[in-house]
């Protein structure tokens, strides 16, 4: 499976997983949203869907239900929603424990690839290289997060840093993801693991201003690895 990139959703898969209630004259199916940049985002960014499969399936009534990682795992679980829309980190572990299986990807034609970025206050001159991240306090989504902390987790391994025994603290700080980068900003954490995507939307809306504000650790340019 080859992943591809949007940047509201890393991955779309949609998941045939139950069958939904019936209603007077239609069938109610329920679409479950990883809201990752919490859920008003999440229904701007999908209602357009929803409309879409309304119009063009019209036995059909689909609702849009948003939810943070646990509560995704558990609706699946318990046959609450009948479509799944997420990423892909979530995507395989919700094919491993409950046996999902995409029906739709949304991808992007010229960005192969997925990022996180480690983020840290612009005044830190301390925190400059991955290695830096040694003894300090850093905010990520949840342990399972693909892009909000395993994409990140990795590359501190290879540069010498075990995020689970070299950090001072790993504080798993759950949806929606600009919450990590509030806590820098607050000086909570020294630095935070963000869906580079996110970090990029942020600045364009100028909530967020890159080197002044905050800043990417050990960041790397590469076009094949993007938001």
């Amino acid at each position: 499976m080859m992943w591809r990139h949007w940047c509201a959703s890393l991955f779309l898969s949609l998941s045939i997983i139950g069958t939904g209630a019936e209603g007077a004259n239609r069938k109610d199916v329920t679409i479950g949203v990883f809201a990752y940049q919490g859920e008003r985002t999440a229904t701007s960014d999908w209602r357009d869907l929803a409309t879409y499969l309304d119009r063009e399936i019209p036995e059909h009534r689909f609702l849009l239900k948003n939810y943070d990682a646990a509560g995704l795992r558990r609706a699946v679980a318990t046959g609450e929603v009948d479509l799944v829309i997420t990423n892909p980190g979530y995507y395989i572990a919700l094919e491993t424990e409950v046996g999902v299986s995409r029906i739709a990807t949304l991808s992007s034609p010229t960005v192969p690839a997925i990022a996180s970025v480690i983020l840290t206050r612009a005044d830190r001159a301390d925190l400059r290289e991955l290695s830096d991240l040694k003894g300090k306090r850093i905010a990520a989504v949840s342990p399972d997060a693909f892009a909000g902390y395993l994409v990140a987790a990795r590359e501190m391994l290879d540069a010498g840093v075990d995020p689970e025994t070299d950090l001072g603290e790993r504080r798993f700080i759950g949806l929606p993801m600009f919450r990590a980068i509030e806590a820098i900003m607050e000086g909570e954490v020294d630095a935070g693991i963000v869906k580079a995507c996110m970090a990029e939307q942020m600045v364009r809306k100028g909530l967020i201003t890159i080197n002044a504000e905050v800043i990417a650790i050990d960041a790397v340019s590469n076009d094949q690895y993007h938001s």
